[in-house]
Order: C-alpha cells, then sequence, then structure tokens
C-alpha cells in the first residue's frame, strides 16, 4: 500500500522573453477544479512551486491553514528573526504569490506556532504560547480588500506559564475562535471566543487533570461543536472530548463519552479534526506502537452511549514513522490527509504524506481507502508531512517539512487529478542554504500507464505518453 514516486526529467528550458511559450507552458500546468467523486480513483499531482523559508532556523511551516476554495495558504514561522511570524500566499495566475509577511512578537514568543484560517480566508488567528514569558497570546487578524493588508482586530493573553495559544482553531463562518491554554489552573483549558461587533470570551473548559487539555483543537463550520485533544490522558494513552455550545446555558456540553486510546503510550488526540458538519471526528495518535502512529476516524452516533462509532483505523508503516503527526479532514468529510514526517522511504526521515477517501460501500472500520500513492519528501531529514492541510472538498492538499534546508522549512501543495494522469515536477534536494524561490517549474500532464515486471517489482517502464510537448522521462521509480 505505501509507495513513494520519484520522477527524473530533462526539462525544455524557455528563454527570458518567450512570453507565447510561457503560456502555453501555464495553460498546460492548470488544472480545473472538481468535485471528488467517491467512484472515480484520482491522485495528486504537484501544484506550482516549492515554497521556501528565507532564514535558516526560522521554522517555516510550524504550523499551516488553508482557505475552504483552497487558493489561498497561511503559514507560521515561529522563530523569524527570533520573533515568529506569517506568510500569506495566494494562487494566482497559475503560481502562489506572496500576498502578505508579517513579522510580529516579542522576543522568543514563538508568534506563528499556531495558525487557523476562516473558510472565506479573510479571518487570521495566530497564536504566541511563549508570549509575555511563557503567559502566551492568541491574536485575531482581518483581511482589508481595499488595502490588502491584515489588520489585528483583538489580542487575548495568557498569564503565568498558561501558554496560550499552543493551539487555535476558528469556525469556518469566522464567528467563533477557540484557543487552548495548557496549563491554566494547572490542569489546563480551553478559552472560546464570538465574533460580536468585536470578538467576545463566550466560554471556558476547564480540564480536570492536567492532561496536556487543548493540544489540538477543531471547531466545525457553524462553530456549535468544538473537539477537544488531551494527549496526555491515562498516562499518555491519550483522549478526546467533543463538546456542544448551549446558547441558553452560555457553555459548553460534552456531547457523549470522552474517546480513549487504545494503546498505551500512543497520545490518542495528538492531533484531530473535524468535519465542517460535526458528524465526523479523525484523530491520530501519533506515538502507537513503537511510534508507528495511528490514525482513528469516527462517525456520531446517538444511538451509542459513547456518542461515537468507530469507521477507519489505519497504522503507520514502521517504528518511529510518527504516522499523524500531521492528520486533517476536509470540510464535507470525505478526504483525511495524514503526514509520517518520520517515514524513511525516500530516506532517513524524510517524510511521506498519505491521502484516504471515503467509501460508503466499504464495511466495518474500513470506510476510508488509499488515493493515489504516498506523496513523499525531498530529501532525508526534511521530516515531509510534519504538518499537512486540506481544502473545503478535499481537491487540494498541502504538506510542510519544517527541518527542510537546516530548519528553514519548505512547503508544497498538491491538487487532485484522475488517476493514470501525472504531472511532470522537479525532484529535488535543496542545498542547506534556504532558497526564497526557484525557477519556474514547469509541468506537463502526461498520461502514464505503467506495466510491472512481476507481482513484486518495485520498477514500472512507461509504455505510453500522450503530452502536447515532448519531454524525455527516464525512469519512474516505485
Amino acid at each position: 500500500m505505501h509507495r513513494v514516486v520519484s520522477l527524473c526529467v530533462l526539462l525544455v528550458l524557455v528563454a527570458k522573453g518567450e512570453k507565447l511559450e510561457e503560456k502555453k507552458l501555464r495553460a498546460i500546468s492548470s488544472t480545473r477544479r472538481k468535485v471528488l467523486s467517491p467512484d472515480v480513483d484520482y491522485s495528486y499531482n504537484q501544484l506550482g512551486d516549492d515554497l521556501d523559508g528565507e532564514d535558516i532556523g526560522e521554522k517555516f511551516a510550524s504550523s499551516m491553514a488553508i482557505s475552504g476554495d483552497g487558493n489561498r495558504l497561511a503559514i507560521g514561522a515561529e522563530a523569524k528573526q527570533g520573533k515568529g511570524g506569517f506568510y500569506i500566499f495566494d494562487w494566482e495566475n497559475d503560481v502562489w504569490t506572496l500576498q502578505s509577511k508579517q513579522v510580529l512578537g516579542g522576543p522568543n514568543s514563538m508568534f506563528g506556532n499556531s495558525i487557523a484560517m476562516s473558510d472565506d480566508g479573510n479571518t487570521l488567528v495566530v497564536g504566541s504560547p511563549n508570549d509575555f514569558g511563557g503567559g502566551g497570546s492568541i491574536q485575531i487578524f482581518a483581511f482589508d480588500p481595499a488595502s490588502k493588508d491584515w489588520i489585528s482586530s483583538a489580542k487575548f493573553i495568557g498569564e503565568g506559564v498558561d501558554s496560550a495559544g499552543t493551539a487555535v482553531t476558528i469556525s469556518g463562518d469566522a464567528k467563533t475562535v477557540a484557543y487552548s491554554l495548557p496549563s491554566l489552573n494547572n490542569f489546563g483549558g480551553v478559552k472560546t471566543l464570538v465574533m460580536n461587533g468585536s470578538w467576545v470570551e463566550s466560554g471556558t473548559i476547564n480540564s480536570d487533570a492536567y492532561t496536556f487539555f487543548g493540544g489540538s483543537l477543531a471547531l466545525t463550520f457553524d462553530g456549535q461543536r468544538l473537539a477537544v485533544g488531551e494527549r496526555l490522558r491515562s498516562q499518555s494513552t491519550g483522549g478526546v472530548k467533543v463538546y456542544d455550545y448551549n446558547s441558553d446555558q452560555s457553555e459548553w456540553i460534552q456531547n457523549g463519552q470522552t474517546l480513549i486510546g487504545n494503546i498505551a503510550g500512543g497520545r490518542f488526540g495528538s492531533d484531530i479534526d473535524i468535519s465542517g458538519d460535526g458528524s465526523r471526528l479523525v484523530v491520530a495518535a501519533m506515538t502507537a506502537n513503537t511510534q508507528k502512529g495511528q490514525i482513528r476516524v469516527f462517525d456520531e452516533d446517538a444511538s451509542l452511549a459513547l456518542g461515537w462509532s468507530e469507521t477507519f483505523f489505519v497504522d503507520g508503516e514502521a517504528a518511529h514513522d510518527r504516522f499523524g503527526a500531521g492528520a486533517r479532514i476536509s470540510n464535507d468529510g470525505s478526504i483525511i490527509v495524514i503526514g509520517a514526517p518520520e517515514s524513511d522511504d525516500i530516506g532517513t526521515n524524510g517524510g511521506e504524506v498519505e491521502v484516504y477517501q471515503y467509501d460508503a460501500n466499504a464495511s466495518g472500520n474500513n470506510k476510508f481507502k488509499q488515493v493515489g500513492i504516498d506523496i513523499g519528501g525531498e530529501c532525508s531529514n526534511d521530516e515531509f508531512g510534519s504538518a499537512v492541510v486540506v481544502n473545503g472538498d478535499g481537491t487540494r492538499i498541502v504538506a510542510a517539512s519544517k527541518k527542510s534546508a537546516a530548519e528553514a522549512g519548505m512547503v508544497r501543495a498538491f491538487e487532485a487529478v484522475l488517476k493514470g494522469t501525472g504531472t511532470v515536477v522537479k525532484n529535488r534536494c535543496p542545498t542547506a542554504s534556504p532558497m526564497p524561490s526557484h525557477s519556474p517549474t514547469i509541468s506537463m500532464a502526461p498520461s502514464i500507464t505503467p506495466t510491472e515486471s512481476g507481482a513484486n517489482s518495485k520498477y514500472v517502464s512507461i509504455v505510453s505518453i500522450s503530452c502536447s510537448l515532448m519531454l524525455p522521462i527516464f525512469m519512474i521509480l516505485f
């Protein structure tokens, strides 16, 4: 099931000034958006060039968020210039364009350690868990279409060593925000905010023990349901609680019982996400089974006292893969994306990402099937898949390599295409010196039909390629 593809390509260089050819190439590389059908097989091909951090050690891609349509990316860089910052990229004219770059926060505040974006891409929440000497803070920004600036609309500050902003989440409709304070009152807690002309506090959920409560968070589209991870519950077995907001009582009420991990030390709840309507939950236990990692998916089931029934689980491939270090579900609940940053398939700790699609015809707890092949990192020790995001309908995914190029960091975006079509993408391991930009990647869409030599062969030969421009493709290595 787990395979990684590498493409070695000789590209046709286009001389500067050959505008007509550049337009042709962009037209070839453009992929129209689609609604993913459960009856059609898809794979994911790279969308645009790599996005690289600017400075060694800035930890570009400490966190990521994506708009519902997948055309806007927010990327945190928690160590930029010793303070932290974020970048905004927009997908325009078939390239990722830097829309904004902000360097904020106090010394070592870790501004950008966590980040969340509304569905329309116009509201941003950024966490700084080490701000104010460890009290932490979160800041909310609103995009001004006229000036193209991100305007700070609110800031909330923790106390003592609360570490406020360790995790943040925002509802798709941009009306509710939640943020964690893992050391609040010694046990930890989560605070929520609502937009009522301005951002005001709407509730606090307190933990009953120190469990790293709120280490992961996820709100539904309307902000009325909140999932909270507590990875250290029951001696790091881990747990997840789901809450519904009771507007009459102005408080959060737990829905069903606490979901508890099934593996001692697995840290169930290390990452979580929830579908837009709140009916489907994906939970990671990234240190389960000698740090292989594990993903479990639950659907709401009111007939059970637990309130949730398990519909899917998958384990990491090898010890120390940390499968589930990043885990996200599309707004419609049909696609889940999983990062395994310490997978060795490409090279030691090169990392990989897997995508799964819901299959309503499957039975039991096998309701998702893998889409395409594993997406591998570019270099050993990149830890590709350390963070992942997916847009609303699952047609675009983004994955990060936090440790790429001496922790400058790197991000790659991908788009769904019909299985059997491929995109020629650059495969390079960068030098240790970070590169703010690359020369344009020339992308094609050849139809590739591989044939295997033997049932367990690792190599395939290309027997047909249709492409409007001729490119020598030397090898596809599985």
